[in-house]
């Protein structure tokens, strides 16, 4: 049996810790890099973003089958758990062909993995949810540079269009 998921990434930090103490530089962008939102990109924000497409992708050093959601406003895409897919599903139907247009509020609340409490990543998909306020402002990330230009949606309603100014 392989590591757990929070068994590898301890043990990934120990090994930069051990880099660093041998006179490597610890990177941000090795501890926050990769091609996937994490709950620390978020923090205690709260994103309304546009659903671009839906793939599926062996993920993770187990290489998993997982369907990754990828969104208008940035490059990176979001692995969904159980949870997410499950309220995505029931909001937007099983056959994620029909999820690309739709809007998801995207938070952070805790969870149990391996067996610690920490922040994972949320979707909301409730009317309330996609007016729900951003509750810190936001900035470009440093971490992220491979936002390209997104193509324009259109929507039949302004309230309904995603806010431009996004940290990932």
């Amino acid at each position: 049996m392989g590591l757990t998921h929070t068994d590898w990434w301890w043990q990934q930090k120990r090994e930069q810790e051990r880099n660093a103490m041998e006179g490597d530089q610890m990177k941000v962008s090795d501890v926050y890099g990769g091609q996937y939102l994490k709950a620390i990109m978020v923090g205690e924000n709260r994103f309304r973003l546009s659903i671009k497409r839906v793939d599926e992708e062996l993920v993770g050093q187990e290489q998993d089958r997982k369907l990754v959601v990828y969104f208008t406003q940035t490059d990176k895409g979001l692995v969904l758990n159980a949870t997410n897919a499950n309220t995505l599903a029931e909001a937007y139907g099983d056959d994620t062909d029909a999820w690309p247009g739709k809007v998801v509020t995207l938070y952070t609340d805790w969870t149990e993995f391996g067996g610690r409490r920490m922040k994972g990543l949320r979707v909301d998909t409730t009317p309330a949810a996609q007016e729900a306020p951003k509750t810190a402002p936001v900035q470009t990330p440093p971490w992220d540079k491979t936002i390209s230009a997104p193509e324009e949606p259109v929507y039949e309603d302004e309230l309904d269009a995603p806010p431009d100014d996004l940290p990932f």
